[in-house]
């Protein structure tokens, strides 16, 4: 890991992987930042097959605020985000998305409250990127608030956060385990050795939804899939949860089976269907997990 720059602020990480159809609208936002701070962005290539890594080397060509780097021995999103934060020279870390949009004033409301907080978390508007019918899948939550696990702890959503070097270098960084959910992991943790999550209403993330009825199912049943699995996780570390398992959505698909009719409608019901389908699959992961722990 390379020693931190003490001229230089922050460092902005953009884990990529196939992004080469998006990241240059979140590179051409972050170029257009303005702060009275210093501040760099890394973008890590995690095995792209695309010619995102072509894209992001036209930008660090022509600005040297910006960098390139490489995360080649695993496709692994908490992989390439501990290879950036690795490569990273600023004293605090910035995480977005290579699909994702920064507001205007990303950088300075993120960087300025660093100045007196050590992890911050932004607003996710989901108007500006996503079609209406894929907006109401989810509710508007995530514009006005930090993530909330399950009513027990506020969470930072990995594509717009930000926390002091010094709180990695203490507590480690994201879990590589896990294929989702290791913002939240990461953000139980911090809670749990009494860091507390700052809101900053104008760190605004412009956050984008999939936008077919396959990706919105996928994206939501593995979302789901790991909340068992990290449910199991927080309780043995003494935090107390409730059941992430519902039958109040099962009803709910079985009564409003006719809203695939219409496009909106499908898109609400197949989001809800995924998150159901992926909660079954994590609390079966846990039981076998269970089992082969008391049959060794």
């Amino acid at each position: 890991m390379p020693e931190s720059d003490p001229e230089l602020d922050l460092t902005v990480v953009v884990p990529a992987h196939d992004a080469a159809a998006t990241i240059a609208e979140q590179l051409d936002a972050l170029a257009e930042q303005e702060w009275s701070g210093s501040f760099e962005v890394v973008v890590v290539d995690n095995r792209s097959s695309d010619a995102t890594a072509g894209v992001v080397a036209e930008y660090a060509a022509r600005d040297p605020r910006f960098r390139l780097v490489s995360a080649p021995e695993r496709n692994s999103i908490g992989y390439a985000r501990n290879t950036g934060i690795a490569a990273a020279r600023g004293r605090s870390i910035a995480m977005c998305d290579s699909d994702d949009v920064v507001g205007p004033g990303w950088v300075a409301a993120i960087g300025d409250a660093l100045a007196s907080h050590a992890f911050v978390t932004g607003p996710l508007d989901v108007h500006r990127l996503n079609p209406p019918e894929v907006v109401e899948t989810r509710g508007l939550a995530i514009e006005h608030g930090p993530g909330s696990f399950l009513d027990a702890f506020p969470f930072a959503h990995s594509c717009n956060l930000a926390f002091h070097r010094a709180l990695v270098d203490t507590h480690g960084g994201f879990d590589e385990s896990l294929v989702n959910g290791s913002d939240v992991e990461l953000s139980h943790r911090f809670w749990r050795n009494g860091v507390e999550l700052t809101y900053v209403p104008d760190a605004v993330v412009a956050y984008r939804y999939r936008a077919t009825t396959r990706g919105l199912y996928r994206q939501a049943r593995n979302y789901a899939r790991v909340k068992p699995v990290l449910v199991a996780r927080f309780r043995s570390e003494g935090t107390a949860l409730p059941s992430p398992f519902s039958w109040r959505r099962w009803v709910w698909l079985a009564r409003n089976v006719l809203l695939v009719r219409t496009a909106a409608g499908r898109a609400r019901w197949v989001w809800v269907l995924g998150g159901c389908v992926g909660e079954v699959q994590g609390m079966w992961r846990v039981r076998r997990a269970r089992r082969r722990g008391r049959g060794s």
